[in-house]
């Protein structure tokens, strides 16, 4: 079935000439009209370079002298080697850690250092540049050790993956940003870096059929934000530019039409930075490009994936975390401001500007900066500076939860009076998946009640075949039922079936069946679930299920923030710092056992500010193979 995007592309090429057209993608697009309106090797500027008073111009000074105390910090700091061994221990050790994080810092440094240079353009930083750009080429290779077939990295096979492209990126702005000024420090220093870009992405990227090009998660805009942004600033071939162009335009096809309609990013709110975020750099790359000849400003599920970071947004600085996601989510003031410029929402603009207000980015913008991503993004912090007066003018303010059924990937966000309910179908074959068909979680006042573990740290067995073996990602760890001793199976075939979501006057409803997302082991016939939620009712769960066998008792899994504690048979209150709120059910149809939660990792219990989390397991008494419980919570 042919997309929308083909449906406009064949406007488009009846009416070449008129002004700024829908951005077409993929092997759709006429490679002549592409190369009549892409900017000519070494003509594309998207910014003034350091040599401009631009920046001294537009920038406030308070702000470039924050840039430039940082980069004084770092005046004597050392590019010390990264030993191999470490390099060796994730596969022998599953230890990703130790390496990145030398990695990173070297890729930190060099971003605050550029970006001092650019704030001030005195010289006095370029010496120490030119240090850590002859450390990063002289690096065997760019990326990390999860994404390398080895366990020592070799010259001969640049594996192109997220943190190779970031870095070719990162030396891409820098070389476009301070050319003369590399040239003057080192004369041969340009021209090495220039080639090591072309080994290192260009030509890898261009000549291998990499999985990510086909993949429907972040990788693939990730990657081709990094890709494109090489491809504008150093290709010098116009052939390859317009070759690895059509390819990039392929990828971002793929990436685009995967999202349904609603705009909802099945990875969750943590990957949205990389996933949505970066797909809008490649669009206002390509905007750019063309001198806006090529758009998607207008595009109305473009303006959905916008939409989703703060849609998911509960109040209080926590997100629903669904998926590998943290719930505190810290969205990268820079780009979410490009975002919202690039398709003009205001909402998304003055979010910016809450969020920069919280983190005093007018003040102390080089903190925001540097934590930016585990290697400072200097592309989209320069072109976020580029537009600082607009920002400043944005009035800060925090969105407010509205009411939201996302059938993509039936996730619903309901909230009456204090208590917000998000509920999720889905499968369990999405993006950094956790079996979850059927979770829940509930706040009540911007406040953990009810949760989702989220993501914990990243280690070996993260992205591998012992991925469910991890609790976070377990169903037995997430809101949902263990039928007869099962709990859910991963993959796109189990998930849910038949959901239903209705909402009249007060009362918001949603029902689905979450049978098939349980292996046949379980003996499951039908597992309704339904979600209902009033003001005066608070939120009521009901599980009406058939069983083709009973086999042993099947029970009711709620992961807590904080202690609850059974008040009276059939009531146990849940601790808040927001109200109180109480779980409320009948104490003949489920019988509940109160356990803590001692063997989370250090990420998760970081992530819940050290909480204790507890597990509530409500065991179903009947042994009957088809029954119905009931259990709410409310305010008291």
């Amino acid at each position: 079935m042919k997309t929308r995007l083909f449906f406009l592309l064949a406007i488009m090429l009846m009416l070449v000439n008129i002004m700024a057209q829908p951005l077409p993608m993929g092997s759709s697009y006429d490679r002549q009209q592409l190369e009549s309106m892409i900017a000519m090797p070494g003509e594309f500027t998207p910014l003034p370079t350091a040599d401009s008073s631009f920046w001294q111009d537009n920038v406030p000074e308070s702000m470039r002298q924050a840039y430039i105390d940082e980069g004084n910090a770092l005046l004597t700091a050392t590019w010390d080697s990264i030993p191999q061994q470490l390099f060796a221990e994730y596969r022998e050790k599953g230890n990703r850690n130790n390496y990145e994080k030398r990695l990173f810092q070297r890729r930190s440094q060099l971003a605050v250092l550029v970006m001092a240079e650019i704030m001030e353009h005195s010289g006095r930083f370029m010496p120490q540049i030119a240090n850590g750009m002859r450390t990063i080429n002289n690096e065997t290779w760019w990326g990390v050790p999860a994404h390398y077939p080895t366990n020592h990295p070799m010259r001969e096979n640049q594996v192109v993956e997220l943190f190779s492209s970031e870095t070719a990126c990162l030396m891409a702005w820098t070389l476009y940003m301070l050319r003369d000024e590399i040239e003057k420090t080192d004369k041969t220093l340009y021209q090495q870096t220039l080639d090591e870009i072309n080994r290192r992405m260009l030509s890898p990227a261009a000549s291998h059929a990499y999985d990510w090009k086909r993949r429907t998660s972040n990788w693939n805009p990730w990657i081709c934000s990094n890709w494109l942004t090489c491809v504008l600033l150093c290709e010098a071939n116009r052939t390859r530019q317009i070759d690895a162009i059509m390819q990039i335009l392929v990828s971002m096809e793929t990436f685009y039409n995967s999202y349904p309609e609603d705009g909802g990013c099945d990875e969750g709110p943590d990957y949205w930075d990389k996933a949505a975020g970066s797909f809008s750099e490649c669009l206002m790359l390509i905007d750019k490009a063309t001198d806006g000849k090529l758009t998607m400003r207008h595009d109305t599920k473009l303006a959905n994936m916008a939409s989703y970071i703060y849609r998911t947004y509960i109040g209080g600085g926590y997100y629903i975390n669904f998926a590998d996601a943290h719930p505190t989510v810290k969205p990268h003031t820079n780009i979410l401001f490009n975002f919202a410029e690039y398709i003009g929402d205001d909402t998304m603009k003055r979010y910016a500007a809450y969020l920069g207000k919280r983190d005093s980015i007018l003040v102390e913008p080089q903190k925001a900066f540097k934590a930016s991503g585990n290697i400072p993004q200097l592309g989209r912090e320069l072109i976020f500076l580029s537009r600082i007066q607009q920002y400043a003018a944005a009035a800060p303010q925090e969105p407010q939860q509205q009411n939201n059924w996302m059938p993509g990937h039936e996730v619903l966000i309901n909230q009456a009076d204090e208590l917000l309910l998000a509920a999720k179908g889905g499968n369990n074959g999405e993006n950094h998946n956790h079996n979850d068909v059927g979770n829940f979680i509930i706040y009540g006042n911007s406040q953990p009640l009810i949760i989702d573990l989220g993501v914990g740290a990243y280690n070996d067995k993260t992205f591998s075949s012992h991925r469910y073996e991890i609790e976070n990602t377990r169903s037995a760890y997430h809101n949902v039922p263990i039928i007869n001793g099962e709990e859910q199976q991963n993959g796109s075939s189990f998930g849910s079936r038949n959901a239903l979501f209705n909402t009249n006057g007060s009362t918001t409803t949603l029902t689905m069946d979450i049978a098939k997302a349980y292996p046949t082991e379980a003996r499951v016939k039908k597992w309704i679930r339904t979600y209902q939620q009033s003001s005066s009712q608070g939120i009521t769960i009901t599980d009406d299920y058939r069983l083709r066998k009973f086999l042993m008792p099947s029970q009711i899994v709620l992961i807590c923030h904080g202690k609850p504690t059974l008040a009276t048979p059939g009531t146990i209150r849940l601790k808040s710092n927001s109200g109180n709120y109480e779980l409320h059910y009948d104490p003949s149809e489920l019988t509940p056992d109160i356990e803590k939660i001692t063997t989370l990792d250090t990420s998760t219990k970081n992530s819940w500010k050290k909480a204790s989390i507890y597990r509530i397991l409500l065991t179903i008494n009947s042994h009957a193979k088809k029954g119905m419980v009931t259990y709410s919570i409310t305010g008291r």
